[in-house]
């Protein structure tokens, strides 16, 4: 009884964990596309630090990262939305 117990505790743990969203996985598309995007801006030489995401509510995660360019480092906030297939990020300097 006790290893039917572990093994319907141990499959609803693994049922639940694969079906999570990879914030790992979503805050490096969007640190790559926040990069490409601020590289086209401001040019070639902006680098966007790690982006971590914090889940806020719901489909809602935020951040705030570091861009640097030419030395100087600059503090951004970063909004996600996350629908489990596609996100949309938006981003302004806390300069």
């Amino acid at each position: 009884m006790k290893n039917v117990k572990f093994i319907l505790f141990a499959a609803i743990a693994l049922f639940l964990a694969s079906c999570s969203t990879d914030t790992t996985k979503i805050a490096e598309q969007v640190r790559c596309e926040m990069e490409s995007q601020l590289q086209n801006e401001y040019g070639a030489d902006v680098t966007v630090d790690d982006l971590i995401l914090v889940h806020l509510e719901g489909n809602k995660y935020d951040s705030i990262t570091t861009v640097r360019q030419n030395g100087e480092a600059i503090q951004f906030k970063v909004n996600v939305i996350y629908d489990g297939k596609n996100w949309n990020a938006m981003w302004e300097s806390l300069k």
